[in-house]
């Protein structure tokens, strides 16, 4: 009689590699809807934030790059499949809704965005006491060892709390 240990372990270990390689990153790349709404969120928050961090024409670059490892801190991996395409896309569109006038952050109009003129208010104007008496003001928590990106970010997001 044959024996077929060796060939079994073979077919598993071949199995376990395509699952591996196929489709755990393929199950990752799908998004639920509410991870797809938490997902945009968080995108205009970055957004509004880069806007005030990196003020200027010119500086596209380096706000999407702000705003891509602000992502990657909260656990969205960005580089990877078509949900690059994806980010690419919400923030694209984070940035024409803030442009407009009309950055949703939560249910509500962004609170920082000027109705006359249409802009953010320059939060990276105000000092990191200054901001965190803002974040005390509107009732946020948790800003008391944050930097002054942190606190901005936090701010364009607590808009809607």
């Amino acid at each position: 009689m044959i024996d077929l240990t060796a060939i079994l372990q073979a077919v598993i270990g071949v199995i376990a590699v395509l699952i591996t390689v196929y489709v755990i990153p393929w199950l990752r790349s799908k998004l639920t809807a509410e991870q797809q709404a938490e997902l945009a969120e968080w995108v205009s928050i970055a957004v509004a934030a880069a806007e005030q961090l990196y003020s200027g024409s010119g500086r596209g670059d380096e706000k999407k790059a702000y705003v891509r490892s602000f992502l990657e801190a909260k656990g969205y991996t960005v580089d990877t499949g078509s949900l690059t395409d994806s980010i690419d896309a919400l923030i694209e569109a984070a940035v024409y809704a803030l442009n407009s006038g009309q950055l949703l952050v939560g249910e509500s109009v962004l609170d920082s965005v000027d109705e006359a003129g249409g802009t953010a208010t320059n939060l990276s104007g105000y000092t990191v006491s200054e901001l965190k008496a803002m974040a005390k003001e509107a009732g946020l928590t948790g800003y008391s060892n944050m930097t002054k990106a942190e606190l901005i970010a936090l701010l364009a997001g607590g808009a809607s709390a």
